[in-house]
């Protein structure tokens, strides 16, 4: 395990510096977005999840919108369903790197139909995620 720790470690500053170079193209889309948004709820599962737990984080500090962050079961099942309709200015972001992530799917599309904007995080730009959101970000992450 350890090994495998440094291995990660040692190749963080080249990835990030690849990876920013992939979220540059989408920024400004992401921007407009963002600035037409009032609230944000996040979901994922297992890692996923733990990856918009840090994005909260960063949504509160960077924009100062409310930001709410689940597990998809739970957005889906329990956060959701309790909002009611809402309007265009709240935004889902459903994070999962297959794409195919069955609970994350169905948050989305239970924000779709609360007329909700969603958006998909996402490896695979042709996955089911990606393709049930309005939009989606496909990033490349290498396997080390």
């Amino acid at each position: 395990m350890e090994e495998s720790l440094q291995i990660q470690a040692s190749l963080a500053p080249e990835f990030v510096r690849d990876a920013w170079e992939q979220v540059k193209a989408y920024l400004p889309e992401v921007t407009q977005r963002i600035n037409q948004t009032q609230q944000v709820f996040i979901c994922g599962s297992g890692d996923s999840h733990h990856a918009g737990v840090s994005l909260e984080m960063a949504f509160r500090r960077w924009t100062s919108l409310n930001v709410t962050t689940a597990p998809g079961l739970e957005m889906a099942r329990y956060i959701l369903p309790d909002i009611g309709g809402v309007d265009r200015d709240v935004l889902l972001i459903g994070i999962s790197a297959s794409g195919e992530v069955a609970r994350t799917i169905e948050a989305v599309e239970i924000g779709k139909e609360l007329g909700l904007q969603t958006l998909a995080i996402t490896l695979d730009p042709n996955s089911t995620l990606a393709n049930e959101a309005d939009w989606s970000v496909s990033l490349y992450i290498p396997s080390f």
